[in-house]
């Protein structure tokens, strides 16, 4: 966890060190059994809170893995009543990044949890992505890029 490494990384080595952690034991169990290779399972229950904590305590690796377990169960992730406004904006982008426009398109999210902030990820990418050009259907009045 490298939240830790600043705060272990002492000038003067001590035998006795006191972290308190303020966290839900479940999640904080489930981290130590990711830490020690135990491979614990993620769940469309448990990846939100075990995001967040990762997010807080820069695991990287972690942070990866939920969000490609988002990515891949989003239809599930809707009927879960958790709070997922407390992804923070750097998972979101890797979610965003994992979910292709057909899957989006065809995501039913009724309570607009994640598909809005979604699509809107997707939305700055195509902007500031200097290779797209913006064009609009003289049809339908849409607006599309060349990709």
């Amino acid at each position: 966890m490298k939240y830790f490494d600043s705060k272990l990384r002492l000038d003067e080595p001590s035998e006795d060190i006191d972290i308190t952690v303020q966290c839900d034991l479940d999640v904080f169990e489930w981290l130590m059994k990711f830490i020690w290779k135990e491979k614990p399972i993620l769940s469309v229950q448990n990846v939100i809170p075990i995001l967040v904590s990762a997010d807080y305590l820069l695991m990287s690796s972690l942070i990866d893995d939920c969000a490609l377990f988002i990515s891949q169960n989003l239809n599930d992730m809707v009927n879960v009543p958790i709070d997922m406004s407390n992804i923070s904006t750097e998972s979101m982008k890797k979610i965003s990044q994992l979910v292709s426009l057909w899957d989006l398109d065809n995501f039913k999210d009724p309570w607009d949890c994640l598909q809005s902030k979604i699509f809107m990820n997707k939305f700055y990418d195509l902007i500031n992505d200097e290779t797209n050009s913006f064009n609009l259907c003289v049809y339908c009045n849409q607006l599309y890029t060349d990709k």
